[in-house]
């Protein structure tokens, strides 16, 4: 195996790092079979584990996590846990994300596919645990339990996967589905994957930025809209977006993406749900517009997430803006919605160009910004 150099473990990770150890001492039989490890943050954990000579597979839905992080060598990546990525898998190592909704899918999932006798061990900062998250595995496991804190995280040790799950009992909630009403639209079915930022719910940024863009006025900005030969919205998260500009405009090419798979995935569901021709929206898994080359493209839409896991950080709308104003050709348009404590205006001016305030309430700013 070719070496690596040593990656630095995030807290959650060296907690895991014990346990992971524990184990091994535990039940040395681990050491024959596969192990999977969900949502790592920095690569050490896969690290540890392949140098302790183990087989695994990585499941990680962010696409730019997935192009930083090493993949050890014999180990197989994957976007999300499903029967391909879990058959076989005798224990998971498992970073929680925020949303319940993310553990529900992936307990479910590793309940179903793993073998009968697996082990899943989800760990976070303390902070951030709840009960919630142990009646949720609790539904599918019939053992669950607590580790000892360390590095002010701590570890919850599912097993003994209840035996009702079947292949034919894949959860209603499994992609969750809403009907939403989004003004001058009208109703939308959304659909969200468990790691899809928002869930299936309308964000009330989205539906103060699709009320400014869509509704007829003076400006003749809706007018405008409607010329377009295409429209990208980036950080497509559930579909929103797309699904309430393919229903209320007439642009010919609607592309979307997000650097989430589940949020892909979820796009294509809710663009699917409301009848939009697959042909007319182009869904794609990448980081930014990488996709896109420089000064083509003529107008994007985007709300910008302001969370990367548990973390609130402004580093990925930073990232956004510079790519839009790569991608923009000269004249081209950035639609953007933000809350307004975070005071991106002048960032937006900066980087993109000339950056016009177009409706303002109580907590989101829409802005224009002229490439």
């Amino acid at each position: 195996m070719a070496s690596q150099t040593e990656v630095q473990p995030s807290p959650v990770e060296r907690l895991l790092i014990m346990e992971i150890e524990t184990f091994l001492e535990q039940r040395p039989e681990l050491r024959e079979l596969p192990v999977a490890v969900i949502n790592e943050e920095t690569g050490a954990l896969s690290q540890h584990l392949s140098e302790l000579g183990l087989n695994g597979r990585l499941i990680l839905d962010s696409r730019s996590r997935a192009e930083q992080i090493k993949v050890p060598d014999a180990w197989r990546l994957f976007t999300g846990p499903d029967e391909v990525s879990l058959s076989g898998v005798g224990w998971v190592i498992h970073l929680l994300a925020r949303p319940l909704e993310a553990l529900e899918e992936t307990a479910w999932h590793v309940a179903r596919w793993a073998t009968s006798d697996v082990v899943m061990i989800s760990a976070a900062r303390e902070k951030h645990l709840n009960r919630s998250m142990n009646a949720v595995l609790e539904r599918c496991f019939q053992r669950v339990h607590a580790s000892r804190g360390a590095y002010k995280s701590r570890a919850l040790i599912a097993s003994a996967p209840k035996e009702s799950l079947t292949e034919h009992q894949l959860p209603e909630r499994i992609p969750r589905r809403q009907r939403v009403s989004v003004a001058p639209v009208g109703e939308l079915e959304l659909r969200a994957y468990g790691m899809t930022f928002g869930a299936a719910r309308l964000d009330p940024g989205t539906a103060l930025l699709l009320t400014t863009l869509l509704s007829s006025g003076p400006d003749g900005r809706r007018d405008a809209i409607d010329q377009l030969d295409s429209v990208v919205d980036l950080g497509c998260g559930n579909g929103t977006i797309t699904a309430a500009l393919g229903l209320a405009t007439s642009i010919p090419l609607l592309y979307a993406c997000d650097d989430s798979a589940s949020a892909v995935r979820s796009t294509r569901d809710t663009a699917a749900a409301n009848g939009l021709d697959t042909d007319r929206v182009q869904v794609t898994h990448v980081d930014g517009l990488k996709h896109h080359a420089d000064a083509s493209l003529s107008a994007i839409v985007l709300n910008p997430p302001f969370h990367d896991g548990g973390t609130v950080t402004t580093d990925i709308a930073h990232h956004l803006f510079a790519e839009a104003a790569r991608t923009l050709k000269p004249g081209g348009r950035l639609w953007c919605v933000w809350n307004s404590h975070l005071r991106y205006r002048d960032e937006l001016d900066r980087v993109v160009g000339r950056t016009t305030q177009l409706a303002r309430d109580r907590r989101f700013t829409v802005t224009e910004s002229i490439r």
